[in-house]
């Protein structure tokens, strides 16, 4: 095998394993990436059950000073409009504190999905670099058969039956003489 055949071929091999490091590294940074988004819904999830607790404590006690004031200002709390308006401002807030958790448990979705695609185009990108490692493999296969099949058709020299002719064993090296342009046979 020539020396090309050899080059070609280490760089066929060469080329496939920094495909397919290039792959393994896509998919880990694509892993890493996904963990990061993982980790931020479950903070965004933990932070608005905290949010959810807060709002609800200072909205009891926010309607528990209005019944104060109407009490103290001589407002019967127990019946009629003033029963009505606490009835309704706690169903306020209550939709309010919801709206917020729904909005946060969208974007917590949002972030859960995001670290599944983010997951799925790293094992996309490591599958494709297999295939592109494969592909350089085959290309340098190619190239190392094409130059061998090349060399095969150069080398054949048929010298019949001259006299003094170079044989396998010994390979004939010709050099240009100086004045008659004949060659000559070294040793």
């Amino acid at each position: 095998m020539s020396f090309l055949s050899i080059a070609i071929g280490a760089s066929a091999v060469i080329g496939a394993a920094g495909q397919i490091y290039a792959g393994k590294q896509q998919k880990a940074a694509a892993d890493y990436n996904a963990k990061i988004q993982e980790q931020q819904a479950e903070m965004e999830f933990l932070e608005q059950q905290e949010q959810t607790k807060r709002d609800r404590a200072n909205n009891e006690k926010l309607l528990a000073r209005n019944i104060a004031l109407r009490a103290a200002s001589g407002i019967d709390i127990q019946s009629g409009s003033s029963l009505l308006l606490e009835a309704e401002s706690a169903a306020s807030m209550e939709l309010e504190i919801l709206d917020n958790q729904r909005v946060s448990e969208t974007r917590s979705r949002r972030l859960r999905s995001g670290a599944r695609v983010t997951r799925l185009e790293g094992k996309a990108a490591q599958t494709t670099s297999y295939f592109q490692a494969g592909a350089s493999l085959l290309r340098g296969a190619t190239s190392i058969a094409s130059n061998i099949k090349r060399s095969k058709r150069t080398t054949k020299v048929t010298f019949g039956a001259l006299r003094g002719a170079p044989t396998k064993s010994t390979p004939f090296k010709a050099t240009i003489g100086p004045l008659s342009g004949a060659p000559v046979r070294n040793p």
